[in-house]
């Protein structure tokens, strides 16, 4: 950080100093500083994609879903053919997703897949789409192809669980639960979430 931020001290007017600097401190956690930096790369180059995909991230940290999909919609309209434009596709998803709309989240999910099928957190968003709308089993598709990429993370896991509960696979729902804590032991929602499996599936005989 000290070395971006003595560029950014040599070099203030120039766009590229404070974007950079603007990622180390998104790396840091200080999101505060950061957008502040990133307000002057747009203020300087009001086309940045780079920043309009950076400031967005920090806007739906903030719960600010409005402000992220504005910048995501001008980043995909300035540059359809940019390298990591399947990134404003997925947070574009996510302000959709926020603001109530999980069919349109969808729909760019699907656009940010094609840009990038590769990129696990897509699916894994398209599963938590697909099972704000009932569809637990395309749900569990969606989760399968994060899995497959390599994502293993807490939260897949649970989401996964949760869906295999709902379509009535308390078992494998059992089976992805002790996966989950035996990543994480503390997590209360797991240990919630067997017990509640464990029920079901006494309650069936299965």
């Amino acid at each position: 950080i000290t070395l971006f931020g003595q560029a950014v001290a040599r070099y203030p007017e120039r766009e590229v100093a404070h974007l950079n600097l603007a990622g180390q401190l998104i790396r840091h956690g200080d999101f505060s500083s950061a957008r502040a930096h990133l307000e002057k790369a747009l203020a300087i180059d009001g086309n940045l994609v780079e920043a309009l995909i950076a400031s967005g991230q920090i806007d739906l940290r903030e719960d600010r879903p409005e402000e992220a999909l504005q910048k995501t919609e001008r980043a995909i309209t300035l540059a359809p053919e940019y390298g990591s434009i399947h990134l404003a596709y997925l947070l574009r998803a996510q302000a959709h997703k926020m603001m109530g709309s999980p069919e349109l989240a969808l729909k760019d999910l699907v656009l940010a897949a094609q840009r990038n099928s590769g990129y696990a957190p897509i699916y894994h968003e398209q599963g938590i789409c697909y099972a704000m709308i009932g569809e637990h089993r395309a749900a569990l598709n969606s989760y399968s192809k994060a899995r497959a990429l390599g994502n293993n993370e807490p939260a897949l896991l649970l989401n996964i669980a949760i869906s295999q509960g709902w379509t009535g696979n308390y078992t494998a729902s059992i089976g992805t639960l002790d996966e989950l804590l035996a990543k994480d032991q503390r997590s209360a929602e797991g240990w919630f979430l067997k017990g509640i499996a464990l029920g079901r599936l006494g309650e069936n005989g299965c």
